[in-house]
C-alpha cells in the first residue's frame, strides 16, 4: 500500500485539502485529532473520539464524505475506500511516540517525493515538544 499500488485517489491538491479538511472538521466537538499522513492511496490518523462517539462512526464519516466528494469530483460511481480499517489501541506514551513517528515517516519509506504527501501535527503537541523525527536528511519537525 505505502508504494502508491491501486486508484491513488488521493494523489492531488484537492482531494489531499478534501481529506485534511474532513479529518479536522469536528476537531474538539466529535473527536481530537492529534496527527496524520494522507498519502496518495491511504492515510494514517492519530485520533481520539470524544464523549459519546465511537471510532467506528467517525471513520464512516470520513470515508463517506470524502468518497462521495471523490467520485463528484471525477464524475464516477463506486467504493473509494477498503471496507476495512486497520486501527490500534494506543497503550502508554512511548506506544503513541512510536505510532506518531511511524506515520511521520511513512512516506519517506515509502519512497515518495514530499509533493505526493501531506503530513499534520496538531500545534499544542508541537509546542510540548512532539515532532516528527526524520529518518532521512531535513530538518526535525518539518511537515510537508
Amino acid at each position: 500500500m505505502d508504494e502508491g499500488y491501486g486508484e491513488c485517489y488521493l494523489r492531488d491538491a484537492s482531494t489531499v485539502q478534501m481529506m485534511s479538511d474532513a479529518l479536522m472538521h469536528f476537531q474538539q466537538q466529535r473527536y481530537f485529532t492529534a496527527c496524520y499522513c494522507v498519502m496518495p492511496n491511504h492515510c494514517h490518523v492519530v485520533v481520539k473520539p470524544l464523549d459519546e462517539f465511537e471510532l467506528e462512526d467517525i471513520l464512516q464519516s470520513w470515508k463517506g464524505y470524502v468518497g462521495f466528494k471523490i467520485n463528484k469530483q471525477l464524475e464516477r460511481h463506486g467504493a473509494i475506500w477498503a471496507e476495512e480499517s486497520y486501527d490500534r489501541i494506543i497503550r502508554d506514551e512511548e506506544h503513541l511516540f512510536r505510532v506518531v513517528q511511524y506515520i511521520g515517516n511513512n512516506p519517506r519509506k515509502a519512497g515518495l517525493p514530499s509533493s505526493r504527501w501531506h503530513r499534520w501535527i496538531h500545534p499544542d503537541w508541537q509546542a510540548e515538544g512532539w515532532r516528527f523525527q526524520e529518518v532521512s536528511a531535513g530538518p526535525s519537525g518539518s511537515t510537508h
